[in-house]
């Protein structure tokens, strides 16, 4: 077995969770590799507040149920003091090959390679304190309603370190972030410099998981395209859709629903209506906002559904108007 690397990318996951009051790694901040490697590696586990261990013995079934938190370990401590003084599982650096690059064109994307590690250690530490201070509210209300007192008190006191409250990073500046390693790390990989490659199928990866259809927009996930225009896209369901020629129109831009952006939703309308006018048949043109209306993708689409008399495929609220109608309720 190949025991994993402490890369740079894990060390300050592991480091922000040091200076965490609770010691919790955020989830985000880390891919499932990562979280498998600090593991392996005994940096990290999955631990309850009673200090059991995700999967350890629990033959009275006393710890069923309990939230687990993904935290650092004393081995990851002491592997981060040691990290402070040794170079040992340090990812090797990105080196352009001379035939292919100039000095200046090397000298240009170091520095944007450099801007790129600044922005994604800005997002993490963003992100952590905003988990860290969402556990410790949760935790706060457990602890007000069932006690101890005792732990009620120190909770609050830890609330108290988080003034001003840290925002919520928004998950559109975190999919701009992806976006922009692509656009860093594709002319490098097609250069050949080292580690291009890795790091590029690690954003794309990234950016597919924070958004399936910012992936296809940017051409990394594959999509049955019907039409493209410099804003937006439309394509194929890759369900294949509710009914025959079922589209998703959606725009280029990250916007969470209709109503994130009006002019952006307005200006993907107009590319829906467009491609539905060509259709010339009768059709729904359907969008939700929020997973209480149905939305489970959470970047703007719009649905254009064909329909045809008698096609027995229902709106999402027919079943409960008949319902309604059946019992009288106008």
């Amino acid at each position: 077995m190949v025991t994993p690397r402490l890369t740079e990318k894990r060390r300050a996951a592991l480091r922000l969770a040091a200076e965490n009051p609770r010691g919790t790694i955020d989830p985000r901040s880390v891919s499932k590799a990562d979280e498998l490697a600090l593991e392996t590696l005994g940096y990290a586990d999955s631990i309850d507040d009673c200090g059991h261990a995700q999967g350890a013995p629990d033959p009275g079934h006393l710890h069923r149920g309990h939230p687990h938190y993904f935290r650092i370990t004393e081995a990851g401590r002491a592997a981060l003091t040691a990290a402070g003084t040794s170079t040992e599982g340090e990812p090797k650096p990105m080196s352009v090959k001379r035939d292919r690059r100039t000095a200046t064109d090397s000298a240009a994307q170091l520095a944007e390679l450099d801007e790129l590690h600044r922005e994604a250690e800005r997002l993490l530490v963003a992100t952590t304190h905003r988990t860290a201070y969402e556990e410790l509210v949760t935790r706060h209300a457990h602890l007000m309603e069932h006690g101890p007192v005792s732990e009620f008190e120190a909770v609050r006191q830890e609330l108290d370190m988080y003034r001003p409250v840290p925002p919520p990073v928004d998950p559109a500046e975190s999919i701009a972030h992806h976006r922009h390693r692509i656009a860093v790390f594709k002319p490098l990989a097609e250069a050949g410099v080292e580690g291009a490659a890795e790091g590029l199928a690690e954003a794309e990866a990234e950016l597919a998981a924070a958004c399936v259809f910012c992936a296809i927009a940017d051409g990394v996930a594959p999509a049955a395209m019907v039409r493209e225009w410099p804003d937006a896209l439309a394509f194929r369901p890759r369900s294949g859709g509710v009914n025959e020629g079922h589209v998703l129109v959606i725009p280029r831009r990250h916007v969470t629903d209709a109503v994130d952006d009006p002019a952006v939703s307005g200006a993907t309308m107009t590319r829906a209506c467009e491609l539905g006018a060509e259709l010339d048949c009768a059709l729904n043109v359907i969008t939700s906002v929020g997973e209480d209306a149905t939305q489970s993708v959470f970047h703007l689409h719009i649905h254009l559904l064909p329909r045809a008399a008698g096609d027995g495929l229902p709106l999402p609220w027919t079943p409960q108007h008949a319902t309604r109608q059946a019992g009288g309720d106008r």
